[in-house]
């Protein structure tokens, strides 16, 4: 049995996966030239993701937030690493203790903010590899957050699960721009 439930690749795998499904569904890929769009969507499903935490009695919305953030990272990592090589898939999360009880959605995702925050300074100087760096090290700050939340689903799982889902929902699902 694999650490991700049923799924049984890597994450560069399930990345690959995500994109694809991502342009099926008619949305443009990731690239230099879209980079803040796709870098603002990311920050879009942060914001449903503290909303989530703030809302949800259970944790299947959070469930759905956490994986829509990885799931955007994952297909710009996908894209966007290509030039050097690809990314690191592997690095290992750092032990974090649960929250406690009552948290503050707004200072879980700080650092993944951060991260976000430095991806779009490093874009704009022209330091590319640097900005797929923090893009990781963004996808990094999910897995955390998930740990941190001692939820007792497998985020790799609910990536899975979720990129299923957008499957089969209709091209460009919600009239939105292609740059989804």
């Amino acid at each position: 049995m694999s650490p991700h439930g049923y799924y049984h690749g890597t994450l560069r795998d399930l990345a690959e996966r995500v994109h694809a499904t991502s342009v099926a569904k008619g949305f443009d890929p990731p690239s230099w030239d879209n980079f803040l769009a796709k870098v603002a969507l990311v920050y879009t499903e942060v914001d449903e993701l503290v909303e989530a935490m703030l809302l949800s009695i259970n944790l299947d919305d959070t469930e759905a937030e956490l994986a829509d953030v990885a799931i955007r990272l994952m297909s710009m990592l996908h894209c966007l690493s290509a030039e050097f090589g690809g990314w690191s898939d592997g690095r290992i999360v750092d032990e974090v203790r649960p929250m406690p009880r009552f948290f503050d959605p707004h200072a879980v995702v700080r650092p993944l903010r951060e991260h976000l925050r430095g991806a779009i300074k490093k874009f704009r100087k022209g330091e590319r590899r640097d900005a797929v760096i923090h893009l990781e090290l963004a996808l990094l700050e999910t897995f955390r957050i998930h740990r941190r939340l001692d939820a007792d689903f497998d985020l790799v799982t609910a990536i899975v699960v979720k990129n299923n889902f957008n499957q089969e929902r209709p091209f460009r699902h919600g009239n939105q721009e292609s740059v989804g």
